[in-house]
């Protein structure tokens, strides 16, 4: 079995969020129905959210996992809007999506609240 899993995990999931963010719209072949970006946004930061907090538990035994696991995910999910309007000339940035990316996070005190990590 890995012995860092969930580390590995998110740092996947981190390259794939990266990854998607800085792809050409053209390039991506999606059905496409209301809201399927902002739907995307909340649910890619949500599990990177999830996927952080448990490496930070289980595996880096980090103090104030749930803090830090929120953070930094808004915080990524913030430089990378500002990476699509400042690095490429195909993408911009938007608050909204900053605001799914951010509300993806925060989902995560939903999780932690329905289960035990100690």
């Amino acid at each position: 079995m890995v012995k860092y899993r969930y580390t590995a995990l998110a740092t996947v999931w981190l390259g794939l969020i990266v990854y998607l963010s800085f792809r050409k719209f053209s390039e991506l072949a999606l059905p496409s129905f209301r809201f399927q970006d902002k739907i995307g946004h909340l649910v890619m930061y949500a599990l990177l959210s999830v996927l952080l907090f448990q490496a930070l538990v289980h595996e880096l035994r980090w103090t104030s996992p749930l803090t830090l696991a929120i953070l930094f995910s808004i915080l990524i999910g913030t430089a990378i809007e500002f990476g699509q309007h400042y690095l490429t000339t195909y993408r911009e940035a938007s608050l909204y999506d900053a605001i799914f990316n951010a509300l993806g996070a925060v989902t995560l005190l939903f999780y932690h609240s329905k289960t035990p990590y100690e």
